[in-house]
C-alpha cells in the first residue's frame, strides 16, 4: 500500500507527512518497506535522513531502492560505509538481449493468462528496440532501516 498522503507543500511539510503516517501505519503493526525508484538520483544526505528517520521502528521494516549501478559505487565510498553497512541484499540486473527483453514482456502476459497480441508485433519490436535492453540494468538494494 502506499502512503496516501498529499505531496504537495514544501519538503519539510511533505517529509513531516510521511513521518506521521509511517508512525500511524507502524502503530497499527504494519511492516514498512517503502521503494523508492531511481534512487541514484537521490543526494547520499537523504539516504542518511531515511535511515535515521526508521531508527525508532522495529527491525522488520526494509526500504527497496531501484537504481541504476552508480549507486553503489558512491555507497562504496568510505564516507558512506555507515550507508553501506546496512546493504542486506543487492542484485544487479544486466542488459537484456533483445529475445529475452522480449521474454521479458511475455512473462507477465503468460502469468495473468493474457495472449502475447495483447501488443502487436510492432509494438514489442519498438519498446525492445527503443529500450536497448536499459530497462533492466537496475541496482537493487534493500537495506534494514533500524
Amino acid at each position: 500500500m502506499a502512503f496516501q498522503i498529499d505531496t504537495d507543500g514544501l519538503n519539510d511539510r511533505c517529509e513531516a507527512r510521511l513521518i506521521e503516517e509511517a508512525q500511524r501505519l507502524n502503530h497499527l503493526g504494519k511492516m514498512l518497506a517503502p521503494i523508492i525508484d531511481d534512487a541514484h538520483l537521490m543526494e547520499v544526505s537523504a539516504l542518511r535522513r531515511l535511515r535515521l528517520l526508521f531508527e525508532d521502528f522495529p527491525k522488520n521494516h526494509n526500504l527497496i531502492l531501484v537504481a541504476q549501478p552508480q549507486l553503489l559505487s558512491r555507497l562504496a565510498l568510505t564516507v558512506n560505509e555507515d550507508l553501506r553497512n546496512r546493504v542486506t541484499y543487492s542484485v544487479t540486473l544486466h542488459k537484456l538481449a533483445p529475445d529475452v527483453m522480449a521474454d521479458f514482456i511475455h512473462g507477465p502476459l503468460d502469468r495473468v493468462a493474457l495472449a502475447h497480441n495483447t501488443f502487436t508485433d510492432d509494438a514489442l519490436t519498438l519498446t525492445v528496440r527503443s529500450s536497448e535492453g536499459f530497462s533492466a540494468q537496475l541496482e537493487t538494494c534493500a537495506w534494514h532501516l533500524s
